[in-house]
């Protein structure tokens, strides 16, 4: 009988691995003893390539942002790329429930974010936004996709007489689509 030769273990293959724990099982699951075990690899081996659980989240935060579709900053108009990253930023989310809050709980000073931050300051910038104003935009269209997003996939809101709101998937993309175009009509009136 032949022996199953496994690839060797690198960075790549361990968060690739982590992801998939992470989509199948929650965030909880992503443990060195199970990541050990989805690899088919002793927990102690990973310690080679990770110092600690922390670090493989934090790798994992990289790898989704990684797969974020962000237009240059000059390929689209300052409006069209807004909607075009919000509605990517929603999709990740959609691909990776389980894993997004640590997304979500990254700092915008992260490594992972910086390549996003800086196409999003760089277009509003072109746009007519001061530098601080582009900053805002930037958290202002984020902070909307991320709180629409995590009432999506975690909760029913709520409405004002205490009852859920039950949002069909349909009617979920259409509230998603309204409120991308209200943050880039207040974007927009700001800049008049």
């Amino acid at each position: 009988m032949a022996s199953i030769r496994r690839s060797p273990l690198s960075r790549a293959r361990i968060l690739a691995a982590a992801v998939r724990l992470g989509d199948r099982a929650g965030v909880g699951a992503v443990t060195m003893r199970a990541l050990g075990e989805e690899l088919g690899v002793e927990a102690m081996s990973l310690y080679h390539y990770f110092p600690s659980k922390a670090a493989v989240l934090e790798g994992i935060v990289g790898v989704l942002y990684a797969e974020l579709s962000v237009p240059p900053p000059e390929a689209l108009p300052w409006e069209e790329w807004t909607r075009t990253v919000c509605r990517s930023y929603r999709a990740l989310a959609h691909r990776h429930p389980g894993l997004f809050h640590l997304v979500v709980g990254s700092p915008l000073s992260a490594p992972e974010a910086a390549p996003t931050l800086e196409a999003g300051l760089e277009v509003f910038r072109r746009a007519g936004f001061q530098e601080r104003d582009a900053v805002f935009a930037c958290l202002v269209a984020a902070t909307f996709v991320e709180g629409f997003v995590l009432n999506e996939l975690g909760q029913a809101g709520r409405s004002p007489t205490g009852s859920p709101i039950e949002l069909d998937s349909r009617a979920a993309d259409a509230a998603f689509l309204f409120g991308v175009e209200a943050v880039v009509a207040g974007l927009g009136a700001k800049l008049t």
